[in-house]
Order: structure tokens, then sequence, then C-alpha cells
């Protein structure tokens, strides 16, 4: 990896020390896990807030494959480029 992508990335808030888990060894097992637990339940609400970017992002690759249909060689299995439409496997697979 790069030193300017890894810097990007370190100044990422996700790469980030929480400061509510600064005391993590100090806790017991079960307050851990209220601790973890409690950390993932915010998970969606910012997924929510992020909703619009994500969107964004999501038409500009539909649009991409579009305008270059040949583009599907980057994500469709090997076996199926020639054959056959995009199946949901293959769209898992990225």
């Amino acid at each position: 990896m790069g030193k300017e992508l890894s810097e990007s990335l370190a100044r990422l808030l996700t790469e980030q020390r929480n400061p509510v888990s600064m005391n993590m060894d100090r806790l017991s097992t079960e307050e851990i896990l209220r601790l973890i637990n409690s950390q993932d339940k915010l998970v969606p609400l910012a997924v929510e807030r992020e909703i619009p970017y994500i969107m964004r992002a999501v038409e500009m690759i539909v649009e991409s494959f579009r305008k270059a249909p040949d583009a599907s060689a980057l994500w469709m299995p090997r076996n199926a480029r020639r054959h056959s439409a995009p199946t949901r496997r293959s769209w898992l697979a990225l």
C-alpha cells in the first residue's frame, strides 16, 4: 500500500481509536460484549446518513456498465462472460 493511501486511511474516522472503548482491557467479558453491542447499534444510523452518497456511487457504477458493456469482464465469472446474462451469484462476487 502506498504511503499516500496509508496516510489517507489513517485519517478516516473508522480507523481512529474509539474513546468509548479506551478502557476495554479493564472491562469484564459481559461489559465488553455490551460495549460492542452498543457500538454496533450505531452502524445503521451512520449508514442511513450516507445513503445519498452510496446511492450516487451505485448509480455511477450502473451508468459505467451501461456505457461500456464489456466492463462486465471485471465482475462476471470467467466461465459466464460469453455465455449468459449476469446472475445474482455473479453480482455477489463483487
